[in-house]
């Protein structure tokens, strides 16, 4: 490994933060708690992999515009991953569903961004074989899992390299694995 990168899964609508937390954030433009943490990474120069849902970033089109234009500015600092629009489980989506979410993330982050890097970060770092498909057929050309979300005998058969993941008919994307002993120690930074 040549770099530690951070790999964001940022998802407001998740049920581990408030909409009263949420809006909060955004407030106050480019003064926010939400714009300060992305000047963090301006300021330091650190690279970051953002992982927006359609939906979050629907709202910071309406309640934080400066956000946008922030990241926008800083194309060398922040990549944009490929996102649905709703954080749900997918696992629990028929597949009509889950390509609808998938065209609506994008349609949200295409409206918002200059430039949107075509790996899939999934809700729950999981897929089903079929989704994985359905991913390689809308033009995304590669996926991330965390091992640390699966029961501990499957993720200790995820390799810890990328490697290659298939899916039906011999759908076959680059999977690239996050280091998920990390959260932790991220979020309480963020936290604290």
């Amino acid at each position: 490994m040549s770099e530690l990168l951070d790999v964001v899964n940022f998802n407001a609508d998740a049920s581990c933060l408030s909409a009263t937390a949420w809006l909060e954030a955004l407030r106050g433009g480019e003064g926010s708690p939400f714009c300060t943490w992305l000047g963090a990474y301006v300021e330091h120069g650190r690279k970051v992999s953002l992982g927006l849902t359609g939906a979050t970033v629907a709202d910071l089109a309406a309640f934080n515009p400066e956000a946008l234009a922030l990241i926008n500015e800083h194309p060398e600092l922040f990549e944009l991953l490929c996102r649905p629009f709703s954080h749900d489980v997918a696992l629990l989506r028929s597949p009509a569903g889950f390509a609808q979410n998938l065209r609506l993330g994008q349609r949200c982050q295409r409206r918002a961004f200059r430039q949107v890097t075509p790996f899939f970060l999934p809700a729950e770092f999981m897929l089903t074989n079929q989704q994985l498909m359905l991913l390689a057929d809308s033009g995304v050309e590669g996926v991330f899992i965390n091992a640390r979300r699966f029961r501990r005998d499957l993720g200790e058969r995820i390799p810890e390299t990328p490697y290659r993941v298939r899916g039906l008919f011999g759908a076959e994307l680059p999977c690239v694995p996050l280091q998920g002993e990390l959260t932790v120690a991220y979020l309480d930074a963020l936290h604290l």
